[in-house]
């Protein structure tokens, strides 16, 4: 078995000894192999013509809950919140808190990367839906301290595809 992806909420440069097969520095089980596919703060390596460029927009910050979701396509979706504060990133070019979506081909490429949730507050904990979403829960009640375009603590459903428009939840 090999392992398709690591997602690091920091640079592993410092602190992880081994270097895979594929060159970067990640900590996996003896027998193993894996490679870091997205760092905060970097743009985001995407799969295109048979090499990795750069993609439009950074890997977002603070990442936590996540789900992997199957595509049609045979590859997968890796839906990830963000726990990010606005009042911390608005200056950096960051969509803040939300959810974003790293898709991946059948052979475990990173083949896309962009927001399926934006501008909310605090993303952290979530779930999959037997349906095939992903809920994603703001931890603060907002806007208070924060810069943001709705009140916060919210519910959302979103599609880790993208093509669905998130949806708020009625368990608000």
């Amino acid at each position: 078995l090999k392992a398709l992806f690591f997602l690091i909420d920091v640079c592993v440069k410092i602190f992880l000894a081994y270097y895979s097969s594929y060159g970067n520095r990640v900590s996996v089980s003896k027998g193993l192999d894996g490679r870091a596919v997205a760092c905060t703060g970097e743009y985001v390596k995407i799969w295109k013509n048979g090499e990795y460029v750069d993609s439009m927009i950074r890997f977002h910050k603070d990442p936590d809950g996540a789900g992997v979701f199957a595509a049609e396509h045979g590859g997968f979706y890796y839906a990830s919140n963000s726990e990010d504060k606005p009042s911390k990133t608005y200056s950096e070019g960051y969509f803040h808190g939300g959810v974003y979506s790293l898709e991946f081909d059948e052979d475990g490429n990173t083949i896309g990367y962009f927001p399926i949730l934006k501008d909310t507050v605090d993303n952290c904990g979530g779930g999959k839906t037997p349906w095939g979403t992903w809920v994603s829960c703001e931890e603060e009640s907002g806007p208070g301290q924060f810069i943001t375009s709705q009140p916060a603590g919210y519910v959302w459903q979103t599609d880790p595809s993208g093509r669905l428009a998130p949806q708020l939840t009625s368990v608000v």
